[in-house]
């Protein structure tokens, strides 16, 4: 039989104290972890010799490339859920994998900057953090262009 507190069933309280533990980690905007472990390259990249984290989606309206003959210019956004220092380290890992040579290696404010060469193409990766969804990652914008070009926003 159970207890009455102040005029208040003590099941019910019961009940609602376990509603409440239910909903308050959403309520508060409890988030989960960031992945940390190494990240795994996609096996099909949007461009062949630039590495992708399995799992991190082109930003469509962040991204633009241009392409002809013996000459492209690359300009991609994306984002995925794991700490930027991850990401970091999948592209200073796997660049080189790629046959691109790290230049120059960089953090500023929390915000990393790599780049790379290959042939007559340099690449530069920016990783930082950003939030998408309620939830935070990391957003990675890698631009490739031939050496010596410059593009608005250099």
């Amino acid at each position: 039989m159970a207890r009455c507190i102040s005029g208040v069933d003590a099941n019910r309280l019961v009940w609602l104290g376990l509603a409440l533990a239910a909903v308050l980690p959403v309520a508060t905007g409890c988030q989960e972890e960031l992945r940390t472990a190494p990240l795994t390259a996609s096996r099909t990249p949007f461009v062949r010799d630039i590495p992708v984290p399995m799992s991190f989606e082109l930003v469509d309206t962040m991204s633009r490339s241009y392409r002809r003959a013996g000459f492209r210019m690359i300009d991609h956004s994306y984002f995925g859920y794991a700490e930027p220092i991850t990401v970091y380290a999948f592209y200073r890992d796997e660049m080189p994998k790629a046959g691109w040579r790290v230049l120059s290696d960089q953090n500023v404010q929390g915000s990393y900057h790599l780049s790379f060469q290959k042939g007559k193409e340099t690449a530069v990766v920016v990783v930082m953090r950003d939030r998408r969804s309620l939830r935070s990652g990391a957003l990675v914008t890698v631009t490739v262009k031939p050496i010596g070009v410059v593009v608005s926003g250099d």
